[in-house]
């Protein structure tokens, strides 16, 4: 009798345990018991019992129960406190004014715990990127060497984003002057009501011995906003004032100020691949000149983290300062990159 009544008691416990566990019905039928960590880029956390936390291809959940309030947002921006109730498969039910009764589960973008129960992340988490590099050499009736070398980390969290980028692309011939061509730019992000529209903050440099530039640096903000786009697709304005200092060969060190306008597209591909365009509008406040620049990156992968990536850019000057320099810098570039 004991052994019956213990029996009992452990059954009703876990079966007590399971109703009150968030629930997990994924599109194969499977059934997944545990605590919903969160959901960020397609990936669904679980802590469970049997295997410690678990991520989970959002596209193939079917059904999700989850029993406490968390912070749910959806693809058009409505964001509220609620648990989900299960309804029929690929939709969900909310429990608050700000949802609606049902909805697509596809449609949510982020699930997170509430502001008050968030740990603010090291500044060592969360970061992602690739480093690439691509060299060319030629030997026999003409000498040549080619290199391309990039590296470009971010970070992005709920409140803020970090983006920095470092290019070099160095060309030598034989019997002719090396030309060489570098940037840096680091760029932060701070979120305001939503992860919509942002107050930015922006420096970098950039040296070009084609056009006889020595050094221009810049420092600025502004405002920039992310539209609502389709799943896997991002698309961002952005525009401010920045401060320019420039030192050509041969001349004086300028001054200027000047307005900045940009936009971001990115655009996830078949077979895991990507691509991103970025170009930037910099027109001189004090004089009639402006700068533009515009960039294009198309990455596959290859194994595991190793990608290949084709990248074609333009850095176009309306009216170079050094006699006989031309107003484009054009190229195309081939790299292979380690993805992190």
């Amino acid at each position: 009798m004991r052994i019956l009544i213990s029996a009992l008691l452990c059954f009703g416990q876990i079966s007590a345990t399971a109703l009150l566990a968030d629930q997990v019905i994924l599109r194969n039928q499977d059934r997944l018991s545990g605590t919903v960590a969160g959901l960020a880029e397609g990936k669904l956390s679980l802590s469970t019992e049997y295997a410690g936390r678990i991520e989970i291809d959002w596209s193939q959940v079917a059904q999700l129960k989850v029993e406490r309030p968390l912070v749910i947002k959806l693809q058009d921006g409505k964001q509220a406190e609620s648990p989900i109730e299960m309804a029929r498969e690929g939709f969900g039910r909310g429990a608050s004014p700000g949802l609606p009764d049902e909805f697509a589960l596809s449609d949510i973008v982020s699930i997170r715990k509430p502001a008050a129960l968030q740990t603010r992340p090291g500044w060592l988490r969360h970061w992602e990127g690739q480093a690439q590099l691509g060299y060319n050499i030629t030997r026999g009736n003409s000498d040549s060497d080619n290199l391309a070398l990039a590296f470009r980390p971010q970070r992005s969290t709920e409140k803020d984003r970090i983006q920095a980028e470092y290019q070099l692309i160095y060309s030598k011939q034989e019997d002719s002057q090396v030309n060489s061509l570098q940037e840096g730019s680091l760029r932060y992000d701070r979120f305001l009501d939503s992860d919509r529209v942002f107050i930015f903050a922006l420096g970098g440099f950039d040296t070009n011995r084609q056009q006889q530039l020595k050094l221009r640096s810049r420092q600025g903000g502004g405002f920039g906003y992310t539209f609502p786009t389709a799943e896997k697709t991002s698309l961002t304005i952005y525009g401010g004032v920045t401060a320019v200092q420039e030192k050509f060969e041969g001349l004086n060190r300028d001054n200027q100020v000047q307005g900045l306008a940009g936009f971001e597209f990115s655009r996830e591909l078949l077979a895991d691949g990507s691509f991103h365009a970025q170009t930037e509008y910099e027109p001189r406040f004090n004089e009639s000149r402006y700068l533009l620049r515009w960039d294009a990156q198309l990455q596959f992968p290859l194994f595991r983290n190793l990608i290949f990536g084709v990248e074609v850019f333009d850095k176009f000057n309306s009216n170079p300062q050094s006699v006989g320099t031309k107003k484009n810098d054009f190229g195309i570039l081939s790299t292979f990159g380690w993805k992190f």
